[in-house]
């Protein structure tokens, strides 16, 4: 039988800096990640920008264990007016276990910021 697919969508605030945004919980086992991407409803251009990346944490959520998805975004990948952009999963970090958390890292670059951006996550229950 296939794994059954789950997403959700992460709204992204303007102001964000890293926000945890999933804790697995401390039953029922590990989830691994399949697809993220991000979106912005907003073109960017020129200088400002900003990026986003998913790191993976630690039961306590302070911890940083890994970069799940590298940061996408910035002046040399500038954002489309609800494109989507495929965040590049590690091999290593998509699998989190039962209390470890998925922080979203938001990050300015030459004071931009996201306009109702957001992440849609998509995940099965178990490692792959």
């Amino acid at each position: 039988m296939a794994n059954e697919i789950s997403t959700f969508v992460v709204p992204v605030p303007a102001d964000a800096d890293d926000v945890i945004v999933l804790k697995v919980p401390s039953f029922g086992g590990a989830i691994t990640l399949v697809d993220a991407y991000g979106v912005n409803h907003a073109t960017t251009s020129g200088t400002a920008s900003f990026t986003l990346q998913l790191i993976k944490r630690s039961t306590a959520g302070t911890v940083v264990q890994g970069t799940v998805g590298a940061a996408l975004g910035g002046t040399a990948d500038h954002w489309t007016d609800l494109v989507p952009k495929a965040f590049t999963l590690s091999t290593t970090y998509t699998t989190l276990e039962e209390g470890e958390c998925l922080s979203v890292d938001c990050a300015a670059v030459a004071g931009g910021s996201n306009t109702r951006g957001m992440v849609v996550l998509s995940y099965v229950q178990g490692r792959r």
